[in-house]
């Protein structure tokens, strides 16, 4: 008698999660809009994709982490990009609590920044690329 093997497929759970994070967003107190840098910065929206996109072929992590980083930054107040905030000799922050244990690929983000400042400089914030995926 044969048994039947069960395969992980983390497509699915990463679909699953991602959307079970989107049943919690508030989007009623979020003023986030789809080509919102149409003028500004036109490819925006389409240079944070490509980036993913990259990152999530050259590391198979890629998308835990930003369910992981939009769920501390997003669920506690607000997408404000706050968790990517450095310590200063007087504060701790965000990214170095013991909360946030574990926390990992902020680099992420910064890839896509930088990828976006070579595009348009000084337009798009890092809070708006972690809210583009809410």
């Amino acid at each position: 008698m044969a048994t039947k093997t069960q395969h992980f497929d983390p497509s699915s759970t990463f679909i699953t999660l991602f959307l079970v994070l989107l049943l919690h967003i508030h989007y009623a107190k979020s003023d986030l809009k789809l080509n919102y840098y149409s003028e500004s910065c036109p490819r925006a929206e389409e240079i944070i994709k490509e980036q993913v996109n990259k990152l999530y072929h050259k590391h198979g992590n890629t998308a835990v982490s930003w369910i992981r980083n939009l769920f501390h930054d997003c669920m506690v107040k607000s997408c404000d990009a706050s968790i990517l905030l450095d310590k200063t000799k007087e504060q701790t922050s965000e990214k170095t609590s013991q909360r946030n244990f574990g926390m990992r690929n902020f680099k992420y983000i910064e890839t896509i920044k930088e990828a976006l400042e070579n595009e348009c400089p000084n337009i798009v914030s890092c809070a708006d690329i972690v809210a583009s995926f809410c």
